[in-house]
């Protein structure tokens, strides 16, 4: 239909080149891709449609972000070691799994989880991330 072209707007100046914006989307997926890991598996969309107060809000930001630190940090002590791609939404999950589970009998029991439960999906299409990497 578009003759294998594909077709990126932006309001960036002209002046930047295709390999510059690509290096901007990548890092504007990640981001992306960790915020809508955070929202899903912290099942934040309830809590934030409701009014609540200042400190309320506080207190569930910082949670998050505690949770986002430690997800990004086992994320990346595994993909340092595998040799797979790994999902970090499904990484969250089960991470927010093992805090939800957590009582004071099984407050010392380390996070124990099998690489094939959060190795990425492999898809039939195309991702935006493979077609973006056909402007390098």
């Amino acid at each position: 239909m578009r003759d294998g072209w594909h077709l990126i707007l932006t309001n960036l100046d002209t002046s930047v080149s295709s390999k510059e914006l690509f290096d901007f989307y990548a890092t504007r997926w990640r981001v992306e891709t960790k915020f809508k890991a955070w929202k899903q598996a912290l099942n934040l969309k309830p809590t934030l449609k409701r009014y609540s107060n200042y400190h309320h809000l506080a207190c569930i930001a910082l949670a998050g972000l505690i949770h986002q630190l430690i997800t990004t940090h086992i994320f990346s002590m595994i993909q340092s070691v595998s040799r797979r791609t790994l999902s970090y939404e499904k990484l969250s999950e089960v991470i927010s799994s093992y805090f939800s589970s957590l009582t004071l009998s099984t407050l010392s029991d380390p996070i124990t989880m099998e690489e094939r439960y959060i190795r990425m999906d492999r898809r039939s299409r195309k991702s935006l991330m493979d077609k973006l990497q056909l402007l390098k």
